[in-house]
Order: C-alpha cells, then structure tokens, then sequence
C-alpha cells in the first residue's frame, strides 16, 4: 500500500502543477486582453462601421430568370423572325441548332431595339449622402429630347427650385464638361443645351423630389451593350432544347421588363 501511493504521488503533483500552468497562463492573457480593451473596442466598432457603410453604399443586385422552349422543329422560321426583326437578311437552314437561337438573343441589335422600346436609353441617378441610386419609375422628372440629339451621349445634373422651376448644371457632352452652361427653367418649357433643346416633365414623384439627380442619356446601341452584359443564356441541360435567360439588375421589375420585351 505504501509503495502504491509513493507511485501515484508524482502524478498527483504533475497534475496540479499543469494546471496552476494553465491558471497562470490564462491570467496573463486576460491581463494582455484588459490593458487593450479599448483597442480591441474601437478595432470592433470600426469594422462594424465600414461594414454597415458598405452595404449602404452599395446597391443590391438580383436576378430575373426566364425560360423558352426551342421548338426544333421550327427554328428556321423563328430565326427568320428575329432576323427580320433586326432588319438583316439571311437564310437559316431547318438544322440550326439550339446555340444560335442562344446568340441570336444576345444580339446587340435586338437588345436595342428593347431598349428603345422601354425608353433605357435616359437613366437617372439620386444623389443621396454618401452614396447614389439609380431610380426605374420612380424618378421626380422625365426627360424628352427635342429632335435628333448629335452627341453620342450627355449628362447634367438638375436640382429642384422654387415652385415648379429647376436648375441645370454640370453638364456633359461625353466626358467633357461645358463650362459656364446653365439654366433656370420651369417644367414643361423647352430649354436650350449644348445638345439641342429638350423639356423636363414631371412625374406623380414630383413634390418627393429632394436631392440632387444625374441625367444622363446615351444612344441605344450603346446602352444596350451594357444591358447585354448583363445577360446570361443557356441550356437547362445538354439533351434539353429549354433556354435559360437570366438578367442582373439593382430593379427587380426592370430585369423582368427587359427579359419580357427581349422575347
């Protein structure tokens, strides 16, 4: 019995002295972790701010997915549709497959045509604080443009006055600003512009209106490479002859319209 407990003596001792080891060591880290508290709260505090300024200056993004079935048997005629669509001539064979239907869709010249039909080639954008939102529907004015504009592209920005008047600013001719320019109006007048005339509408949006807004207008084959961009097409599987058709958009219902006026 004796020899017995002179043998588990040493265990006994390693055991405690691991865990005073243990007890210390935690103490010290403790102490380590108190004497920086406030690093380690600021350091918190700070990614939890750029995190919340991140997503609110940064708009969601979702997805609108169509589907369309291929007949095989009649792709020689919906080919000729879609070419005589865009208003080009060619002769399709019955044996097109289903990847040229594919190409077809992302065609820039049948994105322009959608374009043109749901008036995208004007957008405008809120510049709200520390961020901006491009608006679909719900913009306080709607441009129109008197005549055939020259330029390729133009953008200003135009804040709210008193009453029904506005103010233009800023503005653009591609990337170059032209200096000087700017002009007081009511709506529905027609104002001059480096561009030609054009008149601000407004919308059911107009007594919201409050911030800063960026007009910009651009032709609509070369918004519609922007929106072509955005599109993704393919086949549900290999062996099926289903088209999968799927738009990115920070608007939910303007992908839809896109992807409704596309087919």
């Amino acid at each position: 019995m004796a020899d017995s407990k002179q043998n588990n003596l040493p265990t006994n001792i390693g055991q405690v002295n691991n865990e005073e080891e243990q007890a210390i060591q935690l103490a010290d880290l403790w102490a380590l972790v108190w004497d920086h508290k406030w690093w380690y709260v600021f350091s918190i505090l700070a990614a939890l701010f750029i995190a919340s300024f991140y997503l609110y200056k940064t708009p969601k993004t979702y997805s609108r997915t169509e589907k369309v079935i291929v007949d095989e048997d009649s792709q020689a005629s919906m080919m000729r549709d879609l070419t005589s669509f865009v208003g080009t001539t060619r002769r399709y064979n019955s044996g097109t497959n289903v990847d040229n239907e594919i190409e077809a869709l992302h065609a820039p010249d049948i994105m322009e045509k959608v374009v043109t039909r749901l008036g995208l080639e004007t957008s405008y954008v809120d510049n709200q604080l520390f961020r901006v939102r491009e608006m679909y529907k719900n913009s306080p004015v709607d441009m129109q443009i008197v005549g055939d504009g020259a330029a390729s592209g133009f953008s200003f920005n135009i804040s709210k006055g008193k009453d029904s008047t506005y103010v233009i600013r800023d503005f653009k001719v591609g990337a170059n600003e032209i200096k000087g320019f700017k002009a007081t109006a009511h709506v529905r007048d027609t104002v001059d512009t480096p561009v030609g005339p054009i008149v601000i509408h407004p919308t059911n949006y107009f007594n919201k209106w409050k911030n800063d807004i960026t007009v910009s207008w651009v032709k609509p084959s070369l918004r519609a490479k922007r929106y072509v961009g955005r599109l993704s097409a393919g086949l549900s599987s290999k062996q099926s002859s289903v088209v999968v058709l799927t738009m990115q958009d920070v608007y939910p219902s303007r992908a839809e319209a896109v992807l409704g006026a596309l087919l």
